[in-house]
């Protein structure tokens, strides 16, 4: 069972939450830094080597004065990014609305207010990226939404910064961040029959070429991006111990899944934090790092484990985050990191047991 966390104050929220945080120490003890998909029966173990299943888009709520509602990021979101070039010509799918300056929700959200010109839903998806040097890790440089907007409608999403995004906002007071809306999932102009007409005169069959799409699917917009006006992180112990009890039910629930379906096989490890690490000057609380697990428990399905449960770790008081895809080796763990544009050192390989002892249940890049 999990001590109790130490009770301090947050002197660098989402400071920690970033610059080289997202990911740094994924070992612990050995240095190394939308709902997740439903885990498969104990009776049967997932391939070696298989990819967590996406999760669908979580149920639609609104939390934050700013009212952005939550969609998750579903199988395509996972991969989305910069659908369509600059030049194209039709109708323009969506307007983002939101410019100038926008404060963070106090969960590192944006929200995104977005106006669907089409006469069918604009669906496709969001991505955040920081134009900042300490945010553009390739690994975890975006940060994603599906996007859905009813015909004609105007929406406001929350889209989710990355960590080392957060912390730029923080230690700098702002942040560029660049969002591109790809609206992959609007049907041709031609398969729109209040639009087919118009596409038809716009757009004549030419044998000797392509015809145009019709649409222009890209939406692009930089807005600064700025902390939070209250509630950003723990304020006070009570914070605090809240979310070093939302930890302890995550690694609860997610140990019958390690056990029967994880165990004893080689998988990727994400991070690793204990209560109080130092990292770069930097104090890391349970805050923080539920902060970081969550955006990558909703990018890749990650679990979370508390090291003192298992006796593969020589640490015994850290949270642990793992992606779910097992291997026979380190070699494959190390490759999928390798595959999913983890710098060096940046992820691991670790062998998670009851049994098996710390020495060679480690490997990183």
């Amino acid at each position: 069972m999990a001590p109790s966390a130490p009770q301090r104050p947050i002197t660098a929220v989402v400071l920690a939450l970033m610059i080289l945080g997202l990911l740094t120490s994924c070992g612990a003890g050995e240095k190394s830094s939308t709902p997740v998909a439903s885990a498969p029966s104990s009776s049967s173990r997932p391939a070696l080597g298989a990819q967590p299943q996406a999760a669908p888009p979580s149920t639609t709520r609104q939390t934050n004065a700013s009212g952005a509602e939550r969609l998750g990021c579903g199988t395509y979101c996972q991969s989305a990014g910069q659908y369509g070039a600059p030049g194209e010509a039709g109708v323009e799918a969506v307007t983002i609305l939101s410019s100038g300056t926008i404060p963070l929700d106090a969960d590192g959200y944006v929200p995104l207010t977005l106006k669907c010109n089409l006469p069918v839903p604009c669906t496709g998806a969001i991505l955040a990226c920081a134009d900042s040097p300490e945010a553009s890790s390739f690994a975890l440089g975006c940060g994603r939404s599906e996007e859905v907007v009813d015909a004609g409608a105007t929406r406001t999403l929350g889209v989710p910064l990355t960590t080392p995004a957060l912390g730029t906002v923080h230690t700098r007071g702002s942040a560029t961040v660049n969002f591109l809306v790809d609206n992959s999932g609007v049907p041709r102009c031609e398969n729109i029959p209040q639009l087919a007409a118009q596409c038809a005169a716009t757009f004549p069959t030419d044998p000797n070429y392509l015809t145009p799409d019709g649409i222009i699917r890209p939406a692009r917009a930089d807005v600064v991006v700025t902390p939070p006006t209250s509630g950003w992180g723990s304020q006070s112990p009570a914070d605090e111990a809240a979310s070093h009890q939302q930890l302890r039910q995550l690694a609860a629930g997610d140990r019958p899944f390690v056990s029967a379906q994880l165990a004893d096989r080689w998988m990727p490890q994400l991070s690793s934090k204990q209560p109080g690490t130092i990292d770069n000057g930097f104090t890391w609380d349970d805050t923080l790092t539920l902060y970081e697990h969550q955006r990558l428990r909703d990018r890749y399905g990650a679990k979370l484990v508390w090291s003192g449960d298992w006796a593969s770790f020589d640490v015994k008081d850290a949270w642990v985050t793992i992606a779910p895809t097992t291997f026979t080796n380190a070699d494959g763990a190390l490759g999928w990191c390798y595959q999913n544009g983890f710098p060096m050192n940046y992820c691991a390989a670790k062998l998670v047991s009851a049994t098996h002892p710390p020495a060679g249940a480690f490997a990183h890049q």
